[in-house]
């Protein structure tokens, strides 16, 4: 991704989960989230560190806002799970 870095991020029991919201469908798998648990300050590190982020979950979306990162407003609900999106530019 030209040298880009790219964050993905879930709250751990979304793993395997299926969201869906009208004609929207998104699966959290394992191969694409599931690499190391860390806690909200690594969390809000590597936020800070990436070029663009994808959030998925309570916790995790809320280090995004809690930090400065994203606003209320940037959040959307699908399947009842707050995700955001980051891109810095």
């Amino acid at each position: 991704m030209n040298g880009h870095t790219v964050l993905a991020c879930c709250d751990r029991e979304l793993i395997g989960r299926v969201l869906e919201q009208g004609e929207l469908t998104v699966e959290i798998r394992a191969s694409f989230y599931k690499q190391d648990e860390i806690d909200a300050g690594l969390l809000k590190e590597l936020i800070a560190q990436a070029d663009s982020a994808n959030l998925f979950g309570k916790r995790s979306v809320a280090v995004a806002v809690k930090e400065g990162f994203i606003k209320q407003s940037n959040i959307i609900m699908i399947g009842g799970v707050p995700h955001a999106q980051i891109y810095k530019m």
